[in-house]
């Protein structure tokens, strides 16, 4: 039992001794760690804006005329190169960027037509004038009133002419974008008076198309960033601090 005991004390003196006897010794040491990074990715997403659009807006209006008479008095050729029966119609035509006139005729005498860009071009008053061929030509009045329309009528663009048309299939169409005022001349070499203006039937539509801005909403996609973390190992030096025997320091022991 002596022997035990004395064992072991003489083993904690050595190691207090070894313990003693050992001092800290520093070495360069490769370590790894990882540090959290960042990259920049993009996913699609939809979103919805507002977008103005040009868009045409088509219409169409059924015209009247703002003046109309016939007349059957005048000699031939009176007017410009008219006939002596002829009706007239006088229209003020609305605006559009885009207009088209459709006329249709439902008459059962041969006729001419001619359209113009003007419109009010008065009747001549009743004078009480007698039927005579001298009488009518020479009153002053009727001179005048002559002389204007014809003037007008010169000063007008002659914008289309057709003629033959009889029966239900006189229909024709005419350009008049930009033209705001529209006289029609129907005459007939085989018709008089006013039983032209009772005989022809007509039907005058304009067709017309403007641009209109609409705003509509719309969906679209775009590319949107956005952060992605992940993990980088990387290496560093560092010095840690080891217990050796202070005889491997005196004597350069590894």
């Amino acid at each position: 039992m002596r022997k035990l005991s004395l064992a072991i004390v003489i083993l904690i003196l050595t190691l207090l001794v070894f313990e003693v006897s050992c001092v800290g010794k520093d070495y360069q040491a490769t370590e790894t760690y990882y540090e959290t990074e960042y990259k920049t990715e993009y996913k699609t997403e939809s979103y919805t804006t507002t977008e103005d659009f040009v868009t045409d807006n088509p219409g169409e209006d059924t015209l009247v005329p703002d003046m109309q008479w016939s007349d059957d008095r005048l000699p031939r050729g009176t007017i410009v190169e008219i006939p002596g029966s002829f009706m007239y119609m006088g229209y003020e035509l609305p605006k559009h960027e885009v207009s088209r006139l459709e006329f249709t005729f439902y008459t059962p005498v041969k006729c001419v037509f001619d359209a113009y860009d003007v419109s009010q071009v008065g009747h001549i008053e009743k004078f009480g004038l007698s039927q005579g061929s001298r009488g009518i030509t020479i009153n002053p009045a009727y001179i005048q009133w002559i002389s204007k329309v014809n003037s007008q009528l010169a000063a007008a663009k002659h914008i289309s002419h057709a003629e033959g048309f009889s029966g239900r299939n006189g229909m024709f169409a005419v350009d008049v974008t930009g033209i705001t005022k529209l006289a029609i001349i129907v005459a007939s070499y085989d018709a008089v008076g006013k039983a032209l203006e009772s005989w022809v039937e007509i039907d005058a539509k304009l067709n017309w198309v403007d641009k209109v801005i609409e705003t509509r909403t719309v969906t679209k996609e775009q590319q949107v960033p956005y952060q992605v973390s992940y993990q980088v190992e990387k290496q560093r030096v560092v010095t840690k601090t080891k217990k050796v025997p202070i005889w491997e320091l005196i004597f350069g022991g590894e």
